[in-house]
This record gives C-alpha cells, sequence and structure tokens, in this order.
C-alpha cells in the first residue's frame, strides 16, 4: 500500500534486433477524483474536508497480468486507502467493480459534521453491462455537492487517462 501507487503497462512488442523499440504505456490504475461543492460551507471550509473512501467497499491490492498488460483488484487483501484533504481529492485506486448499491461508499468529514455517500445503482457514463466498473487507465471524476443534510452526486465524468 502506498501513498499515491500508479502502475504503467505496455502491451508486448516483437522486433528485430537493432530496429528501434517503440512503447506506449498506459495506466493501469483506475484515478478517482471527488470534487466537493456546497451552497452551505464556504471555500475554507471545503479546502478543509476530509475525504475517505470505505475500507470494506474499496479493494485495495490488484493483481496485474504483465503479459497483456491488465490490473484488476484482488479481494483478498483490504486495506484502506489513505484520507485526503480539499475540495479536489484524487485517489489512485485499484481497477474494480462496486458491488452493494447503498453501501458506504465515500465519507466526508467538514466543520465537525459527517456526511456519508453511498454506492449509487450506476454511474452515469458506464457500459449498462456493467454499472459500477473503476475502469483500467480511466479517470472517474465525482462532483459531490454538500448541503446541511446531504451529500448528492451533482455530475460525473469518465475519461481516458493519458498514455506516456
Amino acid at each position: 500500500m502506498e501513498e499515491n501507487p500508479d502502475l504503467l503497462l505496455t502491451d508486448p512488442v516483437t522486433v528485430n534486433k537493432g530496429e528501434a523499440v517503440r512503447l506506449t504505456f498506459r495506466h493501469a490504475m483506475h484515478q478517482l477524483v471527488v470534487k466537493l461543492s456546497s451552497s452551505v460551507y464556504n471555500a475554507t471550509q471545503l479546502a478543509g474536508a476530509v475525504v475517505k473512501l470505505d475500507r470494506f467497499m474499496m479493494r485495495s491490492t490488484a493483481v496485474v497480468d504483465f503479459q497483456h498488460g491488465t490490473a484488476f483488484a484482488h479481494s483478498d487483501y483490504n486495506t484502506e486507502y489513505p484520507a485526503r484533504m480539499g475540495s479536489n481529492c484524487s485517489f489512485i485506486i485499484a481497477p474494480q467493480d462496486l458491488h452493494d448499491a447503498g453501501h458506504p461508499w465515500i465519507n466526508i468529514e467538514i466543520n465537525g459534521k459527517s456526511y456519508t455517500y453511498p454506492v449509487p445503482v450506476s454511474l452515469p457514463g458506464n457500459d449498462a453491462s456493467i454499472p459500477l466498473r473503476l475502469g483500467s487507465g480511466s479517470i472517474r471524476t465525482l462532483n459531490l455537492s454538500l448541503d446541511s443534510n446531504a451529500v448528492t452526486l451533482a455530475s460525473t465524468t469518465v475519461s481516458e487517462w493519458e498514455v506516456k
């Protein structure tokens, strides 16, 4: 478990001796970005928010297949991801499918108050056959809105992580 675990993978290539080798690396992990907004809390208060991923919901260890350039969460190990602070937090996580809609997923502490955002039924932008996948090599941004009583999903986007 590292503070910012990341892994770059490339597909295997075959070249003849003396030929140039060109490799394109892509991210194997998933980047989960949590952005907070509120009509109740000001920018300074949002900057002091502590964001945590529920340790019982999020798998923290990935199995990597270097031959095929894939990674996916391994269910036998489950340690807590480090908490982040601020209104724009980024977590590098093992690619995985979320389960148990309604289960606590993201915990937010701000100004002495605690909020919990549960696993939704589906994440907009995902394939309907895998509605809750946090995929390898992609970035999921969750724009969460805090009011005095609840946290709601204002919007979400999925984008590809750049290749190197």
